[in-house]
């Protein structure tokens, strides 16, 4: 029940830094040995959003040149901004 929840989450002495770690350690989460402390902040995370999501698109080879944009069905071509017909990654 969602109350049961509420009432656990709105408790004076609840600690979500807590409970968040306790949680994390009782589970099985796949790659779970990249993060040792899930209530830390992870690297770059002081990046703008449009920084770290350009990050993550070059980092994943999505960026978004005209060959993605075409794949995407956001363009009716494949020919890109800086002129060339394809740029597949």
């Amino acid at each position: 029940m969602p109350w049961a929840k509420v009432r656990e989450l709105t408790q004076p002495k609840f600690r979500s830094a807590k409970k968040l770690r306790e949680e994390w350690v009782g589970n099985t989460v796949l790659h779970k040995n990249l993060i040792r402390d899930p209530t830390q902040r992870v690297k770059g995370f002081k990046l703008s959003r449009q920084e770290f999501v350009v990050h993550k698109r070059l980092k994943a080879g999505l960026g978004r040149c005209g060959h993605m944009m075409y794949k995407w069905k956001l363009k009716n071509s494949q020919k890109c901004g800086c002129g060339n017909d394809s740029h597949e990654l």
